[in-house]
């Protein structure tokens, strides 16, 4: 599916305080290091709706138990394009609207260690959004609210914050090739009394990346 389509931040910005401070984003730093390489994306006017099919696959333990209710499924759906309206975006059940039940019980329990199993359910002509009841990643330690992978290309969310909160919202911005608006402070998220205002470091704690300080001071406005 083509994605060189370009949204602004701001989808990835009101969500970034639901998943930034109370939940675990967990994209890898891999991943969003190779999303937004520059600053300057191209950028273009449109006077029509795009239509964009997903595909929601309904993880389940081996004996069918655990699935996402499906009313907060459809919540979830109306929100996403609640939320992607005002960009000209808009998300459509991709095949025929068909929302499969994977009895899995590794993907239920830790879909990010199967990523073989992953990939021989994927639909090939949408976004492919796995529901299941436990996020857990052990490369993180622990469960998380959901994540996008760009390498295999999906997106898995936690049953839990399916209908109630904007993790699919913000994991679709992912996806949209958005980095984090707090991008290298995920792990050690800013604290004023810890890292001054402005900040004393040009790299942010988590990963070196360079960060803009509160001063703007090593910053140049572009004009175009």
């Amino acid at each position: 599916m083509n994605k060189f389509i370009h949204v602004c931040a701001f989808v990835i910005s009101i969500t970034c305080t639901v998943i930034g401070q109370n939940h675990l984003c967990g994209i890898t730093h891999e991943d969003e290091s190779s999303l937004m390489p520059d600053d300057t994306p191209l950028l273009r006017t449109r006077n029509a709706l795009e239509y964009i099919p997903i595909k929601f696959h309904i993880v389940t333990d081996n004996n069918g138990g655990g699935a996402v209710d499906f009313n907060n499924l459809l919540n979830q759906f109306d929100q996403l394009n609640i939320d992607f309206k005002p960009f000209g975006f808009q998300f459509y059940l991709a095949d025929g609207g068909d929302l499969p039940i994977l009895k899995s019980t590794n993907l239920f329990e830790a879909p990010r260690d199967f990523p073989g199993e992953i990939q021989t359910q994927r639909y090939a002509n949408a976004v492919n959004v796995f529901i299941s009841k436990n996020t857990y990643d052990s490369s993180n330690g622990g469960v998380i609210a959901g994540y996008y992978t760009r390498m295999a290309d999906h997106i898995v969310a936690q049953t839990g914050y399916i209908g109630y909160k904007d993790v699919l919202t913000h994991e679709m911005g992912h996806f949209f090739n958005l980095r984090h608006t707090f991008y290298g402070w995920e792990d050690d998220p800013y604290n004023e009394l810890k890292h001054g205002n402005p900040l004393l470091s040009y790299d942010a704690p988590s990963y070196g990346v360079e960060v803009e300080l509160v001063n703007k001071e090593n910053c140049q406005k572009v004009l175009i």
